[in-house]
Formats: structure tokens, C-alpha cells, sequence
């Protein structure tokens, strides 16, 4: 039975993505897997089957769920007075595709609505990946 990050990873996928994509977010956590010295990580060359339209959206919603529960930790944290989740980091995987996690997780909790100049930074990446998005759909269409 594999235990650790495999198996909570396959787990968070199967909750989230779907049952369409289970199959492909097993090959991608079974190839991410390393079992001892043994055993050497996957090849480059591996890389460009696991880039696919499925793995994508699975991987964009466990950036936004992952950047989600980040604001809900730290929003639990700032509120018992403890250690908690720099806005580094926060914006960080905002940058990384969370953005859409970020603003649900300001919104539900009610947490870094005014701060600045995190806010002036969150709408920033927001507009940099919309321009993003834009560009590659554009291309996309084009070419």
C-alpha cells in the first residue's frame, strides 16, 4: 500500500479534478514517484506526454485549491496570534496560477481585503495573467 504524498496527492486528485481524469493524475503522481535510491526520478523525456489538456487543468486546480486553503490557514493563524503564511508566499502562488484561490479565499475569509500593498500586487499578477491568457489564446487561435 503506498502511503505519503502519492497517495494523499491521488486523493486530493480524485476529489477534485474528477472521475474522467483519475487516470491521468495517477500516471502523473506514479511517475513523480521514487521509491529509494534505487530507483531513479523520470526522465525529461517523460515531460512532454504528461503535458496535456487534462494534467493542465488538474495541475491549475490544485494551484488555486492549495492557494485557497493558504488564505484559510493564515487568516486561522493571524486570528490566534501565531506564526503565519508570508505574503511572499501567498503571492507567490497566486503568481504560480493561483490567482483565482486567492480571490475566493479573500472573499470567504475576509482576509487581506484592504492590506496594501498585497492587494496592489494580487491585482497585478491578476491582470498580468489575464494578459497572459489573452496572448496565448490569441496565438492559439491564430496559429
Amino acid at each position: 500500500m503506498d502511503t505519503g504524498f502519492y497517495s494523499i496527492g491521488f486523493q486530493l486528485c480524485k476529489l477534485l479534478i474528477g472521475i474522467s481524469l483519475i487516470n491521468n493524475c495517477y500516471r502523473f503522481l506514479r511517475l513523480l514517484r521514487v521509491d529509494g535510491p534505487s530507483q531513479t526520478p523520470p526522465s525529461l523525456t517523460t515531460l512532454p506526454t504528461l503535458l496535456t489538456l487534462p494534467n493542465a487543468l488538474g495541475l491549475f486546480a490544485l494551484v488555486n485549491l492549495w492557494t485557497f486553503m493558504l488564505f484559510g490557514f493564515d487568516k486561522i493563524r493571524a486570528e490566534a496570534g501565531s506564526w503565519r503564511v508570508s505574503e511572499g508566499a501567498l503571492l507567490a502562488w497566486a503568481f504560480l496560477g493561483g490567482t483565482i484561490g486567492a480571490y475566493a479565499g479573500r472573499a470567504l475569509f475576509q482576509h487581506k481585503t484592504r492590506k496594501q500593498p498585497f492587494s496592489s500586487h494580487l491585482h497585478q499578477t491578476a491582470i498580468l495573467q489575464g494578459f497572459a491568457v489573452a496572448l496565448v489564446g490569441g496565438w492559439m487561435l491564430v496559429g
